[in-house]
């Protein structure tokens, strides 16, 4: 299923492709897209708790685009944000303390945290994304210095967690800038560098 959508996108974004090709992508990934919303609504009172909440977590993210497209609208909530990069069996959002933890299953057993938390920077409201790498060592900052240019949201820092100081990747970002995608390819990254550098300092999966 996910390379037939892969393919219908492809043609659907090639303007070379001439519009019968385009017109009849877009035709299927539409009555695809019907299909699996008229399903999702049909359970959106499931007599299973963990359905029903599994298909309000879906259904969010859609009512959220589908009402915004084309329009003005508020910043998205942190709990519109934080949801927006749940996907089963992949990536599970929990509320931790003012914000949220996302939990990513990355290759084999291996998982890691990403905090979505809520921040100010001097008259702003700002979303702060980190992630803890292990120990803050003098070795370890100056790697991590040299890193950064590896990163494209976020940097290795320095910060203070439940009173120890931490290697951390960290991203601030303005809340009236902040969209689901940016959230998301933030944590995606921050998951994949935050265990990669865990692994090469410690050998260790502490989350």
């Amino acid at each position: 299923m996910d390379a037939m959508l892969d393919e219908l996108g492809k043609v659907l974004n090639d303007h070379e492709a001439g519009w019968v090709a385009r017109r009849d992508a877009a035709e299927k990934l539409g009555k695809v897209a019907h299909r699996a919303l008229s399903i999702l609504l049909e359970h959106k009172q499931d007599p299973d708790m963990d359905v029903q909440m599994e298909v309000g977590r879906c259904l969010e993210p859609l009512h959220i685009l589908l009402s915004t497209r084309g329009k003005r609208r508020k910043p998205y909530t942190l709990r519109e944000l934080a949801l927006s990069c749940e996907k089963h069996g992949f990536r599970t959002v929990e509320a931790y303390k003012t914000g949220f933890v996302v939990t990513v299953k990355l290759d084999g057993p291996r998982m890691h945290r990403v905090y979505i938390m809520p921040g100010k920077f001097r008259d702003k409201s700002v979303i702060r994304l980190f992630t803890l790498c292990g120990e803050a060592t003098s070795d370890k900052l100056l790697w991590a210095l040299k890193a950064n240019t590896k990163l494209f949201h976020g940097a290795f820092a320095t910060l203070k967690f439940n009173d120890e100081k931490h290697l951390a990747i960290v991203n601030n970002i303005l809340k009236d800038e902040a969209t689901p995608d940016a959230i998301k390819r933030g944590v995606k990254e921050m998951a994949y560098y935050g265990d990669w550098l865990e692994k090469k300092l410690s050998d260790m999966d502490t989350l």
